[in-house]
């Protein structure tokens, strides 16, 4: 998923839901970290047991003080030093449960860089 379609997909939505990130119907994980890396190519989430949960808001903070971000810049969510690819998202009472697309045969994981 693309910066400019996430931007899109949330607009309107309540920005004090809370982000969470769940890869293959497995266990839901709070997202705590946003960060950019690359300036154009990467954003990064990254979802870990934490006492810490991002919302909503606090991407669109982040965007608005960084308007120089290409709307290209690719969305990604790391966990266990992967980065998942994200694909999309559904709702569960006050949560925004991101969706992460795993390793197949037609998807390799991108490992972080070393």
């Amino acid at each position: 998923m693309y910066l400019s379609d996430l931007q899109i997909l949330t607009a309107g939505l309540n920005i004090n839901l809370k982000l969470f990130f769940q890869l293959d119907q497995q266990e839901v994980v709070p997202l705590h970290t946003l960060k950019i890396e690359n300036r154009q190519t990467l954003l990064l989430l990254t979802a870990s047991k934490s006492d810490t949960t991002l919302t909503l808001e606090n991407i669109f903070l982040l965007l608005k003080n960084k308007p120089q971000i290409n709307p290209k810049t690719k969305v990604f969510v790391r966990q266990n030093n992967i980065n998942y690819p994200v694909f999309g998202y559904k709702f569960s009472s006050n949560q925004l449960i991101i969706n992460g697309l795993s390793q197949n045969e037609d998807n390799e994981k991108i490992k972080r860089p070393g």
